[in-house]
């Protein structure tokens, strides 16, 4: 065992360590041939344990999802503030409106942060072009997702449409069993199992309440 973990010259010196201390063993120097032997082996021990697995959620993902939580939560109540009156503008405006935006956050990022210039996204886009064609279709099902939602939340309230939208948990698990061949096992204490039963629970007492 000590020789596969210490790999080398090391595993060479403690196999010799090992085999001088039971030599000394037989020879009469016991207490202190003990010591020596049980500590060596509680070293390879410490190297064959396998390391402590680390935390799954650092703070920085935590800040994140905090994050995330309250930007879905304002975006759902100022668009339902806003659509509930039926106003007359176009959502394909509105939605392209908010693209721009994120365009422009994007090549903000890209020039201050990276410290490259905003040029170097033209040439990302023109040097993969193949999967730039492919990102046409999801950014298609995207731009009909957003004007959907905008015609939700000026009929629905925003609670409701927020939990009818994580919905899109069953339609995720549905493309990846029927596309991706993927198995999906049911084990109810798994996380998406109770995910999934809490989904439940809060659209039948959206239902009540409403």
């Amino acid at each position: 065992m000590i020789s596969r973990v210490g790999g080398g010259d090391t595993a060479a010196s403690t196999t010799t360590t090992l085999s001088d201390a039971q030599n000394a063993l037989q020879s009469g120097d016991g207490n202190d041939v003990n010591g020596e032997t049980s500590a060596l082996l509680t070293d390879s021990k410490k190297h064959d344990a396998p390391p402590a697995p680390s935390s799954s959620v650092t703070s920085t993902g935590l800040k994140v999802l905090v994050l995330l939580a309250v930007q879905n939560c304002s975006k759902n109540l100022l668009l339902r503030f806003v659509m509930k009156e039926h106003p007359k503008f176009l959502t394909s405006a509105a939605i392209l409106g908010v693209e721009s935006v994120k365009m422009v956050l994007a090549l903000l990022y890209i020039v201050f942060i990276e410290r490259r210039p905003a040029s170097s996204a033209v040439q990302f886009i023109k040097q993969d072009r193949r999967n730039t064609a492919l990102m046409c279709v999801p950014a298609t099902l995207y731009s009909v997702q957003m004007t959907l939602e905008y015609i939700a939340l000026g009929n629905i309230d925003a609670s409701v449409f927020s939990v009818l939208v994580q919905t899109k948990l069953l339609a995720t698990a549905g493309c990846a069993v029927c596309i991706l061949g993927k198995k999906i096992k049911k084990v109810r204490e798994s996380v998406p199992w109770k995910n999934l039963q809490f989904l439940d629970d809060q659209t039948h007492s959206t239902r009540k309440n409403s």
